[in-house]
Protein backbone atom coordinates (compact mmCIF):
# COMPACT_ATOMS: atom_id res chain seq x y z
CA UNK A 1 0.00 0.00 0.00
CA UNK A 2 1.49 2.87 -1.15
CA UNK A 3 0.10 5.22 1.52
CA UNK A 4 2.41 3.72 4.32
CA UNK A 5 5.39 3.82 2.13
CA UNK A 6 7.07 6.59 3.66
CA UNK A 7 5.12 5.62 7.55
CA UNK A 8 7.93 4.14 9.62
CA UNK A 9 5.38 1.26 11.32
CA UNK A 10 6.35 -2.31 13.06
CA UNK A 11 6.13 -5.57 11.64
CA UNK A 12 3.41 -6.37 13.74
CA UNK A 13 1.88 -3.51 12.15
CA UNK A 14 2.55 -3.99 8.93
CA UNK A 15 1.12 -8.15 10.14
CA UNK A 16 -2.06 -6.42 11.13
CA UNK A 17 -2.69 -4.49 7.66
CA UNK A 18 -1.85 -7.34 5.65
CA UNK A 19 1.17 -5.63 4.29
CA UNK A 20 4.44 -8.12 3.15
CA UNK A 21 7.04 -8.87 6.50
CA UNK A 22 10.63 -8.62 5.68
CA UNK A 23 12.46 -11.58 5.13
CA UNK A 24 14.63 -11.18 8.32
CA UNK A 25 13.18 -9.94 11.51
CA UNK A 26 14.95 -9.48 15.53
CA UNK A 27 13.95 -12.41 17.75
CA UNK A 28 11.75 -9.88 19.52
CA UNK A 29 10.09 -9.40 16.53
CA UNK A 30 9.21 -12.73 16.34
CA UNK A 31 8.46 -12.89 19.56
CA UNK A 32 5.95 -10.04 19.45
CA UNK A 33 4.36 -11.55 16.26
CA UNK A 34 4.16 -14.85 18.28
CA UNK A 35 2.51 -13.67 21.02
CA UNK A 36 -0.95 -13.67 21.74
CA UNK A 37 -2.96 -13.04 24.88
CA UNK A 38 -4.14 -16.52 25.35
CA UNK A 39 -0.56 -17.64 26.19
CA UNK A 40 0.79 -15.85 28.95
CA UNK A 41 3.68 -18.09 29.63
CA UNK A 42 5.18 -16.84 26.41
CA UNK A 43 7.98 -15.57 27.47
CA UNK A 44 9.61 -19.01 27.08
CA UNK A 45 9.63 -18.73 23.73
CA UNK A 46 11.80 -15.75 23.89
CA UNK A 47 14.03 -17.64 26.25
CA UNK A 48 14.47 -20.56 23.84
CA UNK A 49 15.20 -18.52 20.80
CA UNK A 50 17.92 -16.82 22.73
CA UNK A 51 19.01 -19.98 23.94
CA UNK A 52 18.83 -21.87 20.65
CA UNK A 53 21.08 -18.64 19.00
CA UNK A 54 23.42 -19.13 21.40
CA UNK A 55 23.82 -22.57 21.59
CA UNK A 56 24.34 -22.03 17.29
CA UNK A 57 20.96 -24.18 16.80
CA UNK A 58 19.20 -21.20 15.44
CA UNK A 59 21.21 -19.28 12.96
CA UNK A 60 21.00 -15.44 13.41
CA UNK A 61 23.21 -12.32 12.57
CA UNK A 62 24.26 -9.97 14.64
CA UNK A 63 23.08 -6.27 14.02
CA UNK A 64 24.60 -3.71 16.10
CA UNK A 65 22.00 -0.54 17.01
CA UNK A 66 19.16 -2.24 15.36
CA UNK A 67 16.04 -0.28 15.83
CA UNK A 68 14.51 -1.65 18.81
CA UNK A 69 12.06 0.55 21.80
CA UNK A 70 13.59 1.18 24.71
CA UNK A 71 10.25 0.10 26.48
CA UNK A 72 10.34 -3.00 24.78
CA UNK A 73 13.63 -3.44 25.78
CA UNK A 74 13.08 -2.81 29.78
CA UNK A 75 9.90 -4.96 29.29
CA UNK A 76 11.41 -7.58 27.93
CA UNK A 77 14.67 -8.06 30.40
CA UNK A 78 12.30 -7.87 33.67
CA UNK A 79 10.54 -10.84 32.16
CA UNK A 80 13.92 -12.66 31.67
CA UNK A 81 15.62 -11.87 34.36
CA UNK A 82 12.32 -12.55 36.48
CA UNK A 83 12.06 -16.20 35.03
CA UNK A 84 16.05 -17.05 35.63
CA UNK A 85 19.19 -14.95 36.60
CA UNK A 86 21.19 -17.26 34.21
CA UNK A 87 19.03 -15.21 31.15
CA UNK A 88 21.42 -12.04 31.99
CA UNK A 89 22.56 -10.58 28.08
CA UNK A 90 19.44 -12.26 26.57
CA UNK A 91 18.00 -8.74 26.00
CA UNK A 92 21.06 -8.12 23.31
CA UNK A 93 20.28 -11.37 21.32
CA UNK A 94 16.38 -10.51 21.37
CA UNK A 95 16.92 -6.78 19.77
CA UNK A 96 20.32 -7.05 18.01
CA UNK A 97 19.93 -10.46 16.51
CA UNK A 98 17.85 -11.02 12.80
CA UNK A 99 16.69 -14.72 12.27
CA UNK A 100 15.73 -14.96 8.07
CA UNK A 101 12.49 -16.97 8.05
CA UNK A 102 14.01 -20.24 6.68
CA UNK A 103 16.64 -20.32 9.47
CA UNK A 104 13.59 -20.10 12.10
CA UNK A 105 11.65 -22.69 10.22
CA UNK A 106 14.76 -25.04 9.77
CA UNK A 107 14.92 -24.41 13.56
CA UNK A 108 11.71 -25.69 14.80
CA UNK A 109 12.08 -28.57 12.02
CA UNK A 110 15.05 -29.57 13.83
CA UNK A 111 13.21 -29.44 17.18
CA UNK A 112 10.20 -31.31 15.62
CA UNK A 113 8.13 -28.73 16.62
CA UNK A 114 5.14 -27.44 13.93
CA UNK A 115 4.92 -23.33 12.73
CA UNK A 116 3.19 -21.50 14.67
CA UNK A 117 -0.85 -20.96 14.15
CA UNK A 118 -3.73 -18.61 15.19
CA UNK A 119 -1.10 -15.80 15.48
CA UNK A 120 0.42 -12.95 12.98
CA UNK A 121 3.67 -14.82 12.69
CA UNK A 122 2.21 -17.45 10.26
CA UNK A 123 2.34 -14.08 7.97
CA UNK A 124 5.70 -14.43 7.62
CA UNK A 125 5.91 -17.39 5.70
CA UNK A 126 2.38 -17.41 4.41
CA UNK A 127 2.42 -15.57 1.35
CA UNK A 128 5.38 -18.12 0.38
CA UNK A 129 3.48 -21.33 0.75
CA UNK A 130 0.26 -19.90 -1.07
CA UNK A 131 2.78 -18.87 -3.73
CA UNK A 132 4.89 -22.28 -3.88
CA UNK A 133 1.56 -24.39 -3.67
CA UNK A 134 -0.03 -22.69 -6.83
CA UNK A 135 3.35 -22.97 -8.97
CA UNK A 136 4.15 -26.87 -7.74
CA UNK A 137 0.38 -27.32 -8.74
CA UNK A 138 1.00 -25.77 -12.37
CA UNK A 139 4.05 -27.39 -12.27
CA UNK A 140 2.89 -30.83 -11.77
CA UNK A 141 0.17 -30.94 -14.71
CA UNK A 142 0.97 -33.87 -17.19
CA UNK A 143 4.48 -34.68 -15.05
CA UNK A 144 4.44 -38.34 -13.86
CA UNK A 145 5.50 -38.36 -9.67
CA UNK A 146 7.49 -40.69 -8.82
CA UNK A 147 10.01 -41.04 -5.81
CA UNK A 148 12.95 -40.20 -7.75
CA UNK A 149 11.64 -37.12 -9.79
CA UNK A 150 13.27 -33.56 -8.90
CA UNK A 151 11.08 -30.87 -9.94
CA UNK A 152 12.80 -27.59 -11.22
CA UNK A 153 9.85 -25.43 -10.40
CA UNK A 154 9.33 -26.50 -6.82
CA UNK A 155 13.01 -26.18 -5.97
CA UNK A 156 13.12 -22.45 -7.17
CA UNK A 157 9.67 -21.22 -4.95
CA UNK A 158 9.39 -23.80 -2.42
CA UNK A 159 12.67 -23.12 -0.76
CA UNK A 160 12.01 -19.69 0.32
CA UNK A 161 10.44 -20.62 3.01
CA UNK A 162 11.12 -24.51 3.81
CA UNK A 163 14.56 -25.96 2.64
CA UNK A 164 18.63 -23.90 1.86
CA UNK A 165 18.06 -23.69 -2.00
CA UNK A 166 21.35 -24.94 -2.32
CA UNK A 167 20.10 -28.67 -3.67
CA UNK A 168 18.32 -30.29 -5.85
CA UNK A 169 14.71 -31.35 -4.16
CA UNK A 170 13.42 -34.86 -4.90
CA UNK A 171 9.78 -35.69 -5.72
CA UNK A 172 9.49 -37.81 -1.96
CA UNK A 173 11.07 -35.41 0.80
CA UNK A 174 12.15 -37.89 3.46
CA UNK A 175 14.29 -37.05 6.83
CA UNK A 176 17.78 -38.00 5.95
CA UNK A 177 17.33 -35.02 3.13
CA UNK A 178 16.17 -32.64 5.90
CA UNK A 179 19.31 -33.75 7.90
CA UNK A 180 21.97 -33.06 4.41
CA UNK A 181 20.23 -30.11 3.52
CA UNK A 182 20.70 -28.48 7.23
CA UNK A 183 24.52 -29.65 7.34
CA UNK A 184 24.48 -28.13 3.89
CA UNK A 185 23.37 -24.88 4.69
CA UNK A 186 25.70 -24.80 7.50
CA UNK A 187 28.82 -25.55 5.80
CA UNK A 188 27.62 -22.56 3.33
CA UNK A 189 27.20 -20.26 5.50
CA UNK A 190 30.47 -20.88 7.76
CA UNK A 191 32.81 -21.34 4.10
CA UNK A 192 30.44 -19.67 1.59
CA UNK A 193 30.82 -22.81 -0.61
CA UNK A 194 28.18 -26.04 -0.84
CA UNK A 195 30.72 -28.94 0.52
CA UNK A 196 32.03 -31.87 -2.37
CA UNK A 197 31.09 -35.15 -1.74
CA UNK A 198 34.12 -35.86 0.63
CA UNK A 199 33.30 -33.00 2.70
CA UNK A 200 29.58 -34.17 2.85
CA UNK A 201 30.11 -37.20 4.57
CA UNK A 202 32.86 -35.86 6.96
CA UNK A 203 30.50 -32.96 8.08
CA UNK A 204 27.89 -34.95 8.87
CA UNK A 205 30.10 -37.38 10.54
CA UNK A 206 31.48 -35.62 12.71
CA UNK A 207 29.00 -33.04 13.27
CA UNK A 208 25.68 -33.43 12.48
CA UNK A 209 23.02 -30.61 12.72
CA UNK A 210 21.59 -30.15 15.63
CA UNK A 211 18.61 -31.95 17.17
CA UNK A 212 18.21 -34.73 15.09
CA UNK A 213 19.98 -36.99 17.54
CA UNK A 214 22.32 -38.71 14.69
CA UNK A 215 24.95 -41.34 15.72
CA UNK A 216 27.35 -43.08 13.91
CA UNK A 217 27.95 -47.00 13.58
CA UNK A 218 28.24 -49.53 11.22
CA UNK A 219 25.25 -51.50 8.90
CA UNK A 220 26.00 -54.55 7.91
CA UNK A 221 30.05 -53.98 7.64
CA UNK A 222 29.24 -50.40 6.79
CA UNK A 223 29.55 -47.02 8.15
CA UNK A 224 26.48 -45.42 8.81
CA UNK A 225 24.55 -42.84 10.04
CA UNK A 226 21.64 -43.39 12.18
CA UNK A 227 18.84 -41.61 13.98
CA UNK A 228 16.52 -42.63 15.98
CA UNK A 229 13.07 -44.19 14.38
CA UNK A 230 14.77 -43.68 10.67
CA UNK A 231 16.00 -46.74 8.39
CA UNK A 232 20.31 -45.92 8.96
CA UNK A 233 22.26 -44.12 6.25
CA UNK A 234 25.26 -45.94 4.89
CA UNK A 235 27.85 -44.82 3.08
CA UNK A 236 26.96 -45.97 -0.30
CA UNK A 237 23.47 -44.96 -0.11
CA UNK A 238 24.56 -41.29 0.59
CA UNK A 239 27.03 -40.74 -2.20
CA UNK A 240 24.25 -41.90 -4.49
CA UNK A 241 22.19 -38.79 -2.49
CA UNK A 242 24.68 -36.55 -3.10
CA UNK A 243 24.86 -37.35 -6.72
CA UNK A 244 21.42 -36.34 -6.94
CA UNK A 245 21.23 -33.47 -4.82
CA UNK A 246 23.77 -31.72 -6.32
CA UNK A 247 23.56 -32.95 -10.37
CA UNK A 248 22.78 -29.80 -12.35
CA UNK A 249 19.13 -29.93 -13.43
CA UNK A 250 18.54 -28.73 -17.21
CA UNK A 251 15.64 -27.01 -17.88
Amino acid sequence: MAIFDNVNITPKEKAQLGLPLPDRLSIFEIYDLWWTNKAAAFIAYLEAMCRAYKEGNLIGERVENYQSNPLDSFRVESLLLKKSPLNHGYTTYCFNVLIHKNDFIAWLDSEGAPKPTGCLLENWWKESELHAEAVASAGSDGQGGTDQTFSKVIQSNKNEFEFSGLLNIPGKVDAWFRVIDDMTRKFHIQNTAIPNETQAWASLWTAPPAGYAITTGKDKGEDCLMMPGVRPLGKRSFDERWKKYTATISG
